[in-house]
C-alpha cells in the first residue's frame, strides 16, 4: 500500500497499481502557531507503517490524539486523546529492541507507546514549543530534538524508558536520558546517525557532528554559499552525507569526525523534500522536476539492457534569451524600485553567453546542465530583488553579486568545454540513455575511483 495523509482532507491509501484502497474522514484539524491560535499553518506529519497498522498523530490547537487504522480496510485499532499543542512531527517505531517503541515528538511531551496498544510507556518535557523534527535511533538509543528556542533541545533516550523521565531543570543527563543539549537542536529538518556520530542539519545552514554515545561536539561547521537554508533532511549513503538546499543545490559531505565538504551540485530549482534512496539510485524531487541520480557502471551493470526511457526535452532547444527575460519580468511585476531596469542587462549578459557556449558545445547531453545552470542564477537573482525590495540602498551589493554570479557561470561552462571535448570520444551509456553531467559531480573524479557518475534519467517539466 501507499498511505498518505492531507491533514483535513483525511488519509488514503492507495495499492501499487494507484488504485483507491480505502480513505478516512478525521475531522478538521486546526494545526497552527501555539501563541497565535487564529495562524494557521496546516499538517505536516507523515502517516508510518508498521505491521498491519498505519499510525497518525494529529497534534492541534484542540482535541490532540494519536491513532492506528487497520491498513487493510482502514478501520481504528486504537485511538488516545492526548494534551498537546499543534506539532509538525512524524512519529517512529524503534524496533531495536526487545520492544517496540511508538515515539512522538510533540512540545509539551515527547512520548513513548505500545504500538500495539496505544498504552502508553514513557514521557520526557522540556522540549520546544514547536516541534518538527522525526525521531531517529540506533541501535539502543532514540534521539528526539527541536529547534524552536529558547531551549531547541536534543535528547538522547535508552530505549525500555518506564513513566516520567523529565530531567530536573539545569539537568544533562539522568536515568534513561544519556544526555541532552540546549540550543543545538534543528527546526525542521530530521537528523540523521551514521557510523556512532550524529549529524544535524539546521536550517540557516549549520552542520554539526556528535558522538552519539557521549554528547561530544565533534565540529560545527556553517555551510558557504548558503542564503536560502534547509527545509528538507539530510540522506546518508556510501559514507557521504547528502544536503538538498532550498538554493537548489545537493550539498555532499564525508561522513565523519571532521568537516569534509565533497561537492555543490546545482539541481536548478529549489528543494524542499528529503531524498530518498533505493536501488542504487539518489531520488531528488525538485520544485518541478524529479532527478534519478545514480552511478553509470553499476546501473548498467543491474539493468543489463537499454532502458526505453528517453531524455527530456532540452530547456535550450527552446529560444532561451526571450524565455530567460519573460521569467525574470514576471518575477519583477511588483518591483517598487525599478530595479528590473538595473539588472536587466546582467540577465541578457547571461542568456547570450550561455547561447554563445551552446553553440559551441554541440553535445546534447549537455544541454539540460547549462539550463540548470540558468535556472539557479535566477533563483538567486529572485533572493537579491527581495532583499533590494526591502533596502534601496542595497542596489550596489545586489548589482556586484549579479557579475560575480555571472563570471561564476562562464568558468563552469568553460569547465563544461573542457570536459566534453576530452569526454567526447567516450561514450557511456546510462540504461540506454546517454549520461546527464552535473556541473559538479556527485563524487568527484579525484575520489571516486574510477566509478563514473551521471543524472541518469529525470522527469522533465
Amino acid at each position: 500500500y501507499v498511505v498518505a495523509f492531507f491533514g483535513s482532507q483525511g488519509v488514503y491509501a492507495y495499492d501499487l497499481d494507484g488504485n483507491l484502497k480505502w480513505k478516512r474522514d478525521l475531522g478538521r484539524l486546526d494545526a497552527g502557531a501555539y501563541d497565535v491560535p487564529d495562524y494557521e499553518w496546516g499538517t505536516a506529519s507523515s502517516p508510518v507503517l508498521y505491521k498491519d497498522l498505519v499510525f497518525v498523530q494529529a497534534d492541534q490547537q484542540k482535541g490532540s490524539f494519536l491513532t492506528a487504522l487497520r491498513l487493510s480496510d482502514g478501520a481504528t485499532a486504537w485511538k488516545v486523546d492526548r494534551d498537546e499543542l499543534p506539532s509538525w512531527a512524524t512519529p517512529t517505531v524503534y524496533t531495536g529492541g526487545a520492544r517496540p517503541e511508538l515515539v512522538t515528538n510533540s512540545p509539551k511531551f515527547i512520548r513513548g507507546y505500545d504500538p500495539d496498544t496505544g498504552a502508553e510507556l514513557w514521557r520526557l518535557g522540556r522540549s520546544s514549543n514547536i516541534t518538527a523534527p522525526t525521531p531517529v535511533f540506533d541501535k539502543d538509543l532514540i534521539v528526539v530534538m527541536s529547534g524552536r528556542r529558547p531551549n531547541a533541545p536534543i535528547f538522547v533516550v535508552k530505549a525500555g524508558a518506564r513513566g516520567d523521565i523529565t530531567l530536573p531543570e539545569r539537568a544533562t543527563s539522568g536515568g534513561p536520558v544519556v544526555w541532552t543539549r540546549e540550543n543545538a537542536g534543528s527546526y525542521m529538518p530530521t537528523p540523521v546517525v551514521h557510523d556512532g556520530r550524529l549529524y544535524v542539519l539546521k536550517n540557516q545552514g549549520i552542520l554539526t557532528a556528535w558522538d552519539l554515545q557521549t554528547g561530544q561536539q565533534l565540529y560545527e561547521q556553517r555551510l558557504s554559499g548558503v542564503t536560502s537554508g534547509f527545509s528538507a533532511s539530510p540522506v546518508v549513503a556510501d559514507g557521504k552525507l547528502y544536503l538538498p538546499s532550498e538554493d537548489g543545490d545537493v550539498l555532499v559531505v564525508r561522513a565523519g569526525p571532521k568537516f569534509e565538504l565533497i561537492a555543490t551540485n546545482p539541481m536548478g530549482q529549489p528543494l524542499m523534500a528529503t531524498p530518498a534512496i533505493s536501488g542504487g539510485l539518489l531520488l531528488v524531487r525538485g520544485e518541478r522536476d524529479l532527478f534519478a541520480v545514480g552511478s553509470v557502471r553499476r546501473r548498467a551493470q543491474r539493468d543489463g539492457a537499454p532502458s526505453s526511457l528517453q531524455p527530456g526535452a532540452s530547456a535550450l532547444e527552446r529560444d532561451l534569451r526571450p524565455g530567460v527575460l519573460r521569467r525574470f519580468a514576471d518575477r519583477l511585476a511588483h518591483d517598487r524600485l525599478g530595479v528590473g531596469a538595473v539588472l536587466q542587462p546582467a540577465q541578457q549578459a547571461l542568456a547570450g553567453l550561455v547561447a554563445q557556449r551552446h553553440r559551441q558545445l554541440q553535445p546534447a547531453a549537455l544541454e539540460r546542465d547549462l539550463a540548470a545552470v540558468v535556472e539557479r542564477q535566477l533563483d538567486r537573482l529572485e533572493q537579491r530583488v527581495g532583499v533590494v525590495d526591502a533596502d534601496p540602498g542595497a542596489v550596489g551589493l545586489v548589482l556586484g553579486q549579479q557579475r560575480r554570479g555571472l563570471r561564476l557561470v562562464e568558468r563552469q561552462l568553460d569547465l563544461h568545454a573542457r570536459t566534453a571535448s576530452s569526454t567526447s570520444r567516450k561514450r557511456r551509456m546510462c540504461a540506454g540513455v546517454e549520461p546527464q553531467q552535473p556541473p559538479t559531480m556527485f563524487a568527484p573524479a579525484a575520489s571516486s575511483a574510477g566509478r563514473s557518475f551521471a543524472i541518469c534519467s529525470g522527469v522533465s517539466r
